[in-house]
């Protein structure tokens, strides 16, 4: 393969698409809401694009005859549900985004270090803002 100083320039407007794709796909899924109910229709979940909790509504008192234990089931099961779907739009708006199928999840992601995955093309000078600044220039959108 051809080393990345040669590749990126003469491939900068695919670079920029597929820029302006990922910062779709982000804008989009900061943007995800999922809400779920349990079975037994006592509780309503609502979770962020990042599968946090962001809301939680308790359906027509049922809770106020549930025991702790049938409650606590109940706000389990929705937040779970919630956060399952969150994480299956997740994997796969980002699968179809770089057309490998289902991609690690955000915790897997969390965990990698871009600075020192970047590091050996800032180190030879590839100029990271300068993309950024074209794709804006471009009225690509750049990042945020």
């Amino acid at each position: 393969m051809e080393d990345w100083k040669n590749f990126l320039p003469k491939n900068e407007s695919e670079l920029l698409s597929q820029w302006d794709q990922l910062e779709k796909a982000r804008t989009d899924l900061l943007a995800l809401s999922v809400t779920r109910r349990s079975a037994d229709a006592s509780v309503e979940a609502t979770c962020d694009g990042r599968g946090e909790l962001s809301g939680l509504r308790f359906l027509n008192d049922k809770h106020r005859t549930m025991s702790s234990k049938q409650l606590a089931s109940s706000v389990l099961e929705a937040v779970t549900e919630a956060r399952r779907q969150v994480h299956g739009q997740v994997a796969e708006r980002m699968g179809d985004l770089v057309g490998l199928g289902v991609m690690p999840s955000w915790d897997e992601l969390g965990d990698l270090d871009w600075n020192d995955f970047l590091k050996p093309m800032r180190e030879e000078g590839f100029d990271f803002d300068g993309l950024a600044d074209r794709s804006k220039q471009k009225g690509t959108g750049g990042h945020a």
